[in-house]
């Protein structure tokens, strides 16, 4: 077992830790979001702001994973749970996923995009980000030609919505 080096200086004699960067949650002004019009909150994570963020765990940035979850909302928060394992396992930066309204949820036209929840609704993108390596959304078709070159099929697809959007 290796030895661990302690440091014995008083806490008061230590170079002073730097702070964290801030995480900035503001949305650039070029991006609207539903519901900005009646005065809720911008969401859209600042991901320049992100980038500058050490995560613990730093995977392979040239590949990506992202899933396409199905079902309800619990299923698809485990669903991106397991994800975030899978990534770990394979090496993989994850791009955050959009997540879909229960299909028992009849207030929007089926055929619409609203239906189309973004990660940043479900969960905080900047404690993801500190935790593992992390791609915007928004910009993964830039890297990658906008197309998959891979795609593992876990099960039988039963989401319509999740299929109908790849």
């Amino acid at each position: 077992m290796p030895l661990i080096e302690h440091d014995h200086r008083k806490i008061s004699d230590r170079e002073p830790s730097r702070p964290p960067p801030e995480i900035s949650r503001i949305i650039p002004e070029d991006i609207s979001e539903p519901g900005q019009e009646a005065g809720c909150p911008k969401w859209y994570p600042d991901w320049s702001a992100l980038a500058e963020l050490q995560p613990r765990i730093k995977l392979d940035p040239n590949k990506i994973l992202t899933p396409l979850l199905t079902y309800g909302p619990n299923n698809q928060q485990r669903g991106f749970r397991e994800t975030v394992f899978l990534a770990v396992k394979l090496n993989r930066t994850i791009v955050p996923p959009g997540f879909f309204k229960h299909s028992t949820d009849k207030d929007e036209e089926s055929e619409s995009h609203a239906h189309i929840i973004a990660p940043w609704h479900r969960f905080d993108i900047s404690a993801l980000a500190t935790m593992i390596s992390t791609e915007d959304p928004m910009n993964i078709g830039n890297n990658c030609g906008r197309h998959f070159q891979s795609y593992f099929k876990a099960k039988r697809g039963y989401c319509t919505y999740g299929f109908s959007s790849i």
